[in-house]
């Protein structure tokens, strides 16, 4: 590369190293373009553009693959038909394509319903209204029933332990929603120290599944309509309350369908197409 050539380059590769580490992937093709406008033969841009370009195309699908049900107003996201591998001992299964509400149902939603179907309130809540500073909270206090009664009034139901599985980790088993590795910072668990739940989607885009699935880590756990085998119904996602083991995507607890608890919410699916 000439001293011109490497001159203009400086600031460029400063540039492109602040863009992926913020992982804005539209300028990070833009840089990587111009470096290689440059020196077409540069490892590193080409690499950095293969990404971002790819990166790009994600959020284009994600954003066609949204939508927003009518009737309780959540936002929802589109997992396609096709296989994953699912539990710890990551056995191939095939599902249909199915739509699951990108968040918990939170406490703000579930008052709609509280009013709508002259349903009973959380325990905690004073009155028919959540407490305005959680009313981006996901909705706890609320047993199987409340849950399964709130997807019945939505039009939709609760996923099953298959559905939710590959929602949260997409097709290639990955541990958690974000890969293999443990990271701080990507949801609400005992780790962090905060010791209660936290809006949802407050990890997003960081700790999401591949689908765009926000809060499948942690912040509380989530009815199935699934039986567990040992007895009343199937929770996943860990919580606030549990370390980052029971955060896995494959790990799976139980409570009796009429219970609740501080770390227990749930969020719904559709099998009918929105797209």
């Amino acid at each position: 590369m000439r001293y011109e050539q490497a001159s203009a380059a400086l600031p460029l590769y400063d540039g492109l190293l602040v863009t992926i580490k913020k992982e804005d992937w539209a300028k990070t093709a833009e840089l990587s373009e111009k470096l290689l406008q440059l020196k077409p033969d540069l490892g590193y841009p080409q690499a950095w553009l293969a990404h971002a370009r790819a990166e790009l195309e994600r959020q284009q699908e994600q954003g066609q693959n949204r939508a927003v049900w009518e009737q309780d107003g959540k936002e929802m996201v589109c997992v396609p038909a096709g296989q994953f591998l699912y539990g710890d001992e990551k056995k191939e299964m095939e599902l249909p394509e199915f739509w699951i509400d990108k968040t918990p149902v939170t406490n703000g939603e579930y008052a709609r319903f509280v009013a709508a179907a002259g349903h009973e309130p959380p325990e905690h809540w004073k009155g028919d209204v959540p407490p305005q500073e959680t009313a981006d909270h996901p909705v706890t206090y609320v047993s199987w029933n409340d849950a399964a009664a709130y997807a019945e009034w939505a039009g939709k139901r609760l996923p099953t332990e298959e559905e939710w599985e590959k929602a949260a980790r997409g097709s290639d088993g990955r541990k958690y929603p974000w890969g293999n590795d443990w990271q701080e910072g990507r949801c609400n668990t005992k780790e962090t120290g905060i010791g209660a739940t936290t809006p949802v989607g407050q990890y997003s885009p960081d700790g999401d599944s591949p689908y765009g699935c926000a809060d499948v880590a942690g912040n509380v756990w989530e009815w199935m309509v699934s039986e567990h085998e040992k007895g009343g119904r199937v929770l996943r996602g860990g919580s606030w309350y549990n370390d980052a083991n029971a955060a896995r995507c494959a790990f799976r607890s139980r409570l009796a369908p009429f219970a609740s608890n501080d770390d227990v919410g749930f969020r719904c699916v559709s099998p009918v197409s929105l797209s």
